[in-house]
């Protein structure tokens, strides 16, 4: 049985060498192993018949489709693509560094705005005439917009991805301080706060998770830990800042102005250049994808950006099977080893769970089956709201 299952084998192999990624060696070794298994029942006339007829059924056409020297670089790319994976090199030293500044752009940021108020009150309560109480609502206004802005961060976050939902707070952070400069009333004032605390409440949602879901558990706990003590600095960063100001002398409108307003509104642009640098998580981009091909494509090139071990080469190889018009079939595996990196490992998972689209043909990938290429329904942000109250 084995003698019979292993030439079975080998004349499968040579008569569709395309489906199974033959190369002319392989094809050559197959040959033979059905030449040699047959030698003793056949005559040797039928076993060149066999042999063309082999050829005929789709070897031939199949090893000239590819030549030697794209064979032998989809070989080392699989090579060096199932070697790389099973070593966690960690993240690349840039993407550290892209990484801390987010975090503490975003800390500082959390920071300023909750301290930039307290050395303004006096002269704010002043100019505006503002009553006690009326001053004290100013100064819970950020506080209270925080909680608002908590329910909305974790909303944005399923419905548009972390990225966005930290985005979507920079708004915030500009609008807020910026109606708090130029406020000529109670009212005013009191809705640059609020606003400012939604941004506040959102980003201290938002920017955690999206630190924790694209960093490497090697170093995740450091970055997340560079957020918090970034919260505390930008408290210190405040009030050195404020004193500064104080300094100054007298200002046009009143310091409280450049305290309370400018200096937040300084403060969001290091986070505003942070974000055009970061990609959106792919952990959130593949909880989207399914079977979407460009959702697919999207969170392997998040996942480039970040440095996660084996996307270059992946990215390469699906661009080298395109190139060659892409798989006629569902290939019954992944051309690659399962990764040790988490990331990579869930894309992978999901890849072949959606048959492998990015190395069909646009004909295969067309005729997949719908439950393999259908994407999950969006979450739209009333509904992901809705349902914080449910759960």
């Amino acid at each position: 049985l084995e003698r019979v299952s292993s030439l079975v084998a080998a004349f499968v192999v040579a008569a569709s060498p395309r489906q199974h990624r033959c190369s002319r060696k392989a094809m050559a070794a197959a040959l033979a192993a059905v030449e040699e298994g047959f030698a003793a029942s056949l005559p040797r006339s039928d076993l060149g018949s066999l042999a063309t007829g082999v050829a005929g059924m789709g070897g031939t056409d199949s090893m000239k489709s590819k030549t030697s020297a794209e064979e032998e670089e989809e070989a080392q790319l699989r090579l060096r693509m199932n070697s790389e994976d099973g070593t966690d090199q960690g993240m690349p030293p840039k993407v550290i560094a892209l990484l801390i500044s987010f975090a503490i752009a975003s800390g500082l940021l959390f920071g300023i705005d909750l301290g930039s108020i307290g050395a303004a009150l006096n002269t704010l309560s002043t100019d505006l005439a503002l009553s006690k109480v009326q001053a004290e609502s100013v100064v819970a206004g950020c506080k209270g917009g925080a909680i608002v802005g908590c329910l909305l961060g974790g909303a944005w976050m399923t419905a548009y991805g972390r990225r966005r939902a930290v985005s979507m707070a920079v708004v915030a952070f500009v609008v807020g301080p910026t109606l708090l400069a130029v406020a000529r009333s109670f009212e005013m004032a009191l809705l640059g706060r609020l606003i400012n605390g939604v941004g506040v409440g959102a980003a201290s949602v938002a920017a955690p998770c999206y630190l924790s879901e694209v960093s490497s558990p090697s170093c995740r706990g450091a970055l997340v830990a560079s957020y918090e003590v970034a919260i505390a600095l930008g408290f210190l960063t405040a009030s050195i800042a404020n004193t500064l100001i104080e300094g100054l002398g007298p200002l046009p409108g009143g310091a409280w102005r450049y305290q309370a307003g400018v200096l937040p509104l300084v403060a969001s642009v290091p986070l505003m250049l942070v974000l055009t640098q970061v990609p959106e998580s792919p952990r959130w981009v593949l909880s989207r994808a399914g079977g979407d091909v460009g959702m697919l494509r999207r969170a392997l090139e998040a996942m480039r950006k970040l440095g996660c071990v084996g996307t270059k080469d992946r990215i390469k190889y699906i661009k080298l099977v395109q190139s060659q018009g892409g798989k006629d079939e569902i290939p019954a595996a992944s051309p690659w080893h399962q990764s040790d990196d988490d990331l990579v490992g869930l894309w992978d998972r999901l890849h072949l769970e959606a048959g492998l689209p990015l190395l069909l043909s646009v004909a295969a990938e067309r005729a997949r089956p719908h439950s393999m290429s259908e994407a999950p329904a969006r979450t739209k942000a009333r509904y992901a709201l809705l349902g914080t109250f449910r759960n």
